[in-house]
């Protein structure tokens, strides 16, 4: 879209609860627009005046994202004509190319982009991973980033067989709770500064992970505090970190809050994983089980029923994740919730420190929190 004489208006979108800077973000909107090819070589941007008004900024927060970008050799300012986007496929004076250009589609060639974002998760069918990627997709096309998606099949080959090929395919990668082991990860992406992981710790590499320890100190707090002292805990894969860090979280608390915690055996986290477990889970005698997850909790209830027993009434459940159905259920979900936009948000706001602003992110780590919501599955403990 374009404004009175000829200068470019683009449909910049600033998101204030993000924990990129506006500044970044601006640039960051017109950088994306630049490597699109949307906005051509020779385009004059929309003035400063006029796009903070636009877009409720102040005029330093503007000029800031756009001497970010004449940092970098992507547009000059000059006074009189305005901002314009220079060619980027002009040689500098040292023989370089000034920026980043795309390259048709196949193999991604050092130096170039694609404009592609690649995302690899472990089981679409489990709706808080399919959620999560629709947050990340929807950041990334803000950016201007297509996404590249795989599911990986909870299998750690599948899975380091997938990076390898996305890494040729995407500028950067963003890796959803990784099942393969540590050093293998830190081998495939010894290079690699344009990658996240999401709940996964790997030194050197950059991550957003949830401390699911706020959540879960609170689940045994809100049991301990309804009566319960024995509570179980429905574990997923042995394998699982995120369920060594749940079940972790669970023992602490139970030391602060008086109850004991007995973990109920190991389980796939699906529905079938916990409806597997719910006779352990009554032959144990607890009043309370948390589960690895929501699908586990799903699973768990429908054959506590179909044993005979009610719940909150004979036994207390609570779920991990706060995925959409635990509202459809009777009784709803009590669950620890994870909020999927702040997380997927923050992976692609990570990872485009590096590719916009070309910030060295390996290490870094952006903490996610997590919340316990209280419904219908739990209640007192009968007499």
């Amino acid at each position: 879209m374009t404004t009175g004489h000829d200068a470019t208006q683009l449909p910049i979108v600033v998101d204030r609860d993000s924990t990129t800077p506006l500044y970044l973000q601006v640039a960051q909107a017109v950088e994306a627009a630049i490597v699109s090819g949307s906005l051509a070589p020779g385009s004059r941007l929309e003035g400063e005046v006029s796009m903070a008004t636009r877009l409720g900024l102040s005029r330093p927060t503007v000029r800031q994202g756009l001497q970010e970008l004449t940092e970098r050799g992507l547009v000059q300012r000059e006074r009189g004509v305005g901002t314009q986007v220079l060619d980027r496929r002009t040689p500098s004076d040292d023989g370089s190319r000034n920026g980043l250009h795309h390259t048709p589609a196949g193999r991604h060639m050092p130096g170039t982009l694609t404009g592609n974002i690649g995302l690899a998760v472990p089981d679409f069918a489990n709706p808080f991973f399919a959620e999560t990627a629709q947050f990340i997709e929807r950041r990334a096309r803000e950016l201007g980033y297509f996404l590249l998606t795989a599911d990986t099949d909870e299998d750690p080959a599948t899975e380091l067989a997938t990076i390898a090929r996305m890494r040729d395919q995407a500028d950067g990668l963003i890796i959803a709770a990784p099942r393969a082991a540590d050093d293998q990860i830190r081998e495939l992406l010894a290079d690699a500064q344009n990658a996240v992981l999401i709940n996964r710790r790997v030194p050197g590499l950059a991550g957003v992970n949830v401390d699911i320890s706020i959540g879960m100190n609170q689940a045994v707090a809100h049991l301990a505090a309804l009566g319960h002292s024995h509570v179980g805990y429905v574990a997923g894969p042995a394998t699982s970190r995120a369920g060594h860090r749940i079940e972790a979280s669970l023992r602490e608390a139970a030391q602060v809050h008086g109850c004991e915690i007995h973990t109920l055996g190991h389980v796939e986290p699906n529905h079938a994983g916990g409806f597997a477990a719910a006779d352990v889970v009554i032959a144990a005698k607890v009043t309370a089980v948390v589960a690895h997850n929501d699908l586990v909790a799903f699973g768990l209830i429908s054959r506590l029923i179909k044993r005979g027993l009610q719940v909150p009434d004979d036994i207390s459940v609570i779920g991990c994740d706060n995925i959409p159905f635990g509202t459809m259920l009777t009784p709803t979900l009590s669950t620890v919730a994870v909020d999927r936009s702040r997380l997927g948000r923050a992976a692609v706001d990570l990872l485009a420190r590096q590719l916009f602003n070309g910030e060295d992110i390996r290490g870094l780590d952006v903490p996610i929190t997590s919340q316990l919501v209280v419904r219908d599955s739990t209640e007192r403990p009968r007499a």
